[in-house]
């Protein structure tokens, strides 16, 4: 039997079907849907290279470009010349392309009246440290951002920061940070929740238990299975099939490889295939079989950005000037926490990018401020007699 191995891919599409009831549509740009599509799959595959060979994993470009998107807004010079080319804004000024960040947070909540799909930002900063109030404001404005300025040294800190998290995602992801270290003073957060309905539900009926032989061996596993009209398409090297969500505006674009290895179709991949892909999708009737699954990843990603070009903010020449003028600042973290459940009811998913921004040094020598009582003494050093002691109260 053929070793089996398959990618999942979700994607938003436009509805043209006139049964489907009408919901909010987003007006933005082809311009800036081909960006952040462009930069998904540059993602996809940085990350692939980096790290696909670990396994199985599941990600969020969005989650991540939106918390990209914060950070950039704080940036400088060269700094911030890498983050937009990253992301694929070169031209524009900030105003403009922010504006696409406020239209997707505003209008893709409410695309299909029968998924759940949720977008938060926040930011947390130490409250003894300085954030430049015209950067709070815009994160605001911008990005809906909540601000909270909290004690760093406190444990509890950590304990609200994953509360937001696990609020914002459905209490499917509980942890995002174990501590918060002395040197970090700002966290950047975005938190996405999708859970949808398949527009026609697998019947638990069909699903048995199923060998499936994965790169690193064979296991089994509860196969669910449909047979029905869906968007099939076969192309070179891999065939997809749309599986809708709800009114379908949300599709699972499953994309099954003939011959090479999924890594292999992965790293193939870009825009224009994507977009071949999708607009050659035809309906016709296929017999669907995916595995049910229930999956959390947790990676850190700074060295895949590296891969992609984003390279100064990592380094003590970052020029963050844009969060804060009063320290030198670098980004020390950036996280993902994922969650996706399927099965035959429908999927639902959640992620959290967390950017972390730290000190480039902290003092390493106790700081004394005599801010409160203390006392003092005049000592003669060669006898060590002490000639006079006092109390400032």
């Amino acid at each position: 039997m053929k070793k089996l191995s398959f990618l999942l891919v979700f994607a938003l599409f436009s509805c043209s079907d006139k049964n489907v009831p009408e919901s909010v549509q987003i007006s933005v740009p082809a311009e800036f849907s081909a960006k952040t599509t462009s930069f998904a799959f540059d993602f996809w595959k940085s990350y692939e290279k980096e790290k696909g060979a670990e396994g199985s994993y599941f990600l969020s470009p969005l989650s991540l470009n939106m918390a990209l998107g914060m950070l950039m807004n704080g940036a400088e010079g060269e700094t911030q010349s890498e983050i937009r080319q990253m992301l694929g804004f070169q031209q524009g000024d900030m105003a403009s392309v922010n504006q696409y960040y406020i239209e997707l947070l505003e209008k893709l909540p409410k695309v299909d009246p029968k998924v759940k799909n949720l977008l938060a930002n926040s930011v947390w900063h130490d409250k003894e440290f300085a954030v430049e109030k015209a950067y709070l404001d815009l994160l605001k404005k911008d990005f809906s951002a909540e601000v909270y300025g909290e004690d760093f040294r406190q444990a509890s800190t950590v304990n609200k920061i994953n509360a937001w998290a696990a609020k914002h995602t459905e209490n499917k992801i509980q942890k995002v940070l174990d501590e918060i270290r002395a040197d970090q003073v700002l966290f950047l957060m975005n938190a996405l929740y999708f859970k949808g309905d398949w527009t026609k539900t697998f019947d638990p009926k069909n699903t048995v238990k199923d060998t499936f032989y994965g790169a690193k061996g064979k296991r089994e596993e509860e196969f669910m299975s449909i047979k029905d009209n869906f968007p099939y398409v076969d192309m070179d090297g891999f065939e997809a099939v749309e599986l809708p969500y709800g009114n379908e505006k949300y599709g699972l674009v499953v994309m099954l490889p003939k011959g090479d290895s999924a890594e292999d179709m992965i790293l193939g991949l870009d825009e224009l295939k994507w977009n071949a892909t999708l607009a050659s999708l035809s309906p016709q009737k296929v017999q669907v079989s995916l595995p049910k699954m229930k999956m959390e990843t947790s990676t850190e990603l700074i060295s895949v950005l590296q891969n992609m070009g984003m390279k100064k903010a990592f380094t003590d020449g970052a020029e963050l000037g844009g969060i804060s003028k009063s320290a030198q600042l670098v980004v020390g973290l950036v996280k993902q926490d994922t969650y996706v459940a399927m099965d035959e009811k429908g999927t639902e998913a959640a992620a959290v990018t967390t950017i972390g921004v730290e000190l480039t040094s902290i003092p390493q020598y106790p700081v004394i401020k005599c801010d409160r009582p203390f006392a003092f003494a005049i000592v003669e050093k060669t006898s060590n007699t002490i000639q006079f002691i006092g109390k400032l109260n």
